[in-house]
């Protein structure tokens, strides 16, 4: 090994420092499965996921070259809080930048690379075992992380303990099956990619509003988008608006006029990725 290796594989053991300690010395934020490693060590409450990720791909490669046990248990700690921490930064639609709010397409797209990252990673197992061959693609429903090395010569199937004895049935595979984090991790960079194909889903909530008001026309929008509004009144543009808002039931400002009558409503939705939508509907005011 060479005097720049041996420095960089020092300078690498000392970075470990701050995955044991707490903010605002470190990273490191006890949650229930583990450990999640803050972004930012002045605000910890801030469950950044991206950054998350990328320390997670970090300590994986660090052990995977190292064998350092100390590099294992802190990737260990924090993968186990992954798995729990990241199907809630998942809207169905878009990905979460933290736990407030949704990602600007930047960020979507980082953090579906990063999740890929980890994918390829997890499916080879754990990284004192990297540079084995990967195992298959998860098939559905993730492991439990425990295996059954065949069925007991009484014929009934052991469940979550590992048999010694004599077997019938399938030999163990050759390489370790596809962990957990293999189903939550490559299924969710898949749907974030997807994401940034898919036009968000909008539709006009309200029908009737109050005249000479200022009042909020509701939609139901999947996923943050800029949104226009036209309304009309027989073909007469009579109000305008556009915003960017979150996906949920956002808003959009109308003065009523204080006439009232029956208005077309037009609304167009585009996501950050330029995927496009639009819909119509009728908004009575009386």
């Amino acid at each position: 090994m060479s005097l720049i290796e041996i420095a960089r594989l020092s300078a690498a053991q000392q970075a470990l420092g701050i995955f044991r300690t707490p903010p605002p010395r470190g990273v490191r934020v006890r949650r229930g499965a583990g450990a999640h490693y803050a972004e930012y060590s002045y605000a910890p409450g801030d469950r950044i996921l991206n950054g998350f990720i990328q320390a997670l791909v970090g300590l994986y490669d660090y052990t995977s070259l190292t064998k350092d046990p100390v590099g294992l248990a802190l990737f260990n700690a924090g993968d186990a809080q992954a798995r729990v921490e990241v199907p809630n930064y998942d809207t169905g639609s878009w990905s979460r930048y933290d736990q407030f709010s949704e990602s600007t397409l930047n960020y979507h797209e980082l953090l579906a690379e990063f999740l890929t990252h980890l994918c390829q990673r997890t499916r080879k197992g754990s990284p004192l075992a990297a540079g084995s061959p990967p195992a298959p693609p998860a098939s559905g429903t993730p492991t439990s992380g425990t295996q059954t090395t065949g069925t007991p010569a009484s014929g009934t199937p052991t469940s979550g303990t590992q048999t010694t004895g004599t077997t019938t049935g399938a030999p163990p595979p050759a390489h370790p099956a596809p962990i957990a984090g293999d189903a939550i991790y490559c299924a969710t960079a898949q749907r974030f990619e997807a994401d940034l194909r898919t036009p968000p889903a909008l539709k006009l909530l309200t029908t009737t509003l109050s005249r000479g008001t200022r009042a909020g026309v509701q939609m139901s929008l999947s996923k943050v988008s800029t949104v226009h509004m036209t309304i009309r009144q027989g073909g007469r543009i009579v109000w305008q608006n556009s915003a960017t808002v979150e996906g949920g039931r956002p808003r959009l400002l109308w003065i009523t006029p204080s006439g009232g009558g029956s208005f077309s409503v037009n609304l167009t939705a585009t996501d950050p990725a330029g995927n496009f939508s639009t819909t119509n509907g009728t908004i009575v005011v009386h």
